[in-house]
């Protein structure tokens, strides 16, 4: 290659190599922001939670009835809670079951408690009880 070549591909390399500096440092068309703050709003996350409770259990003829509610302590609302009823004979032990929808077609706000109830005509039933079955939000 001839010098008089060899130096037109020196300059046409340099020419490419400043026209792409050129080009990655001035872009008119790019706005860059400086931001001296940035706020964050932190959200509160949504914590579920139910309490069940049992005030009254209680034997009318051939029937045991029990009352209870549920309580939405968590912070966001529900929209169904199952409640599970334990039926008990005399010695404490369940001898049947019964699934109670406590929250289902309108939802549960924070705070907020719902009553529910169940029988049954099982003659072994002396005692009973309720816990959380599920629930969701």
């Amino acid at each position: 290659m001839s010098s008089r070549a060899l130096g037109s591909a020196i300059a046409l390399a340099l020419l490419a190599l400043l026209a792409y500096l050129l080009d990655a440092t001035y872009r008119p068309d790019e706005v860059k922001v400086v931001a001296d703050e940035v706020v964050v709003e932190a959200q509160e996350v949504k914590r579920p939670a139910v309490r069940v409770k049992v005030p009254s259990c209680e034997k009318t003829q051939m029937r045991i009835q029990l009352q209870g509610y549920v309580e939405n302590i968590g912070n966001t609302d529900l929209s169904y809670v199952t409640v599970s009823v334990l039926w008990k004979n005399d010695s404490g032990r369940v001898i049947a079951t019964d699934t109670v929808y406590a929250v289902k077609d309108q939802p549960l706000a924070p705070g907020e408690r719902r009553d529910f109830v169940a029988a049954t005509e099982n003659s072994r039933v002396s005692r009973c009880n309720a816990e959380l079955l599920d629930f969701w939000a």
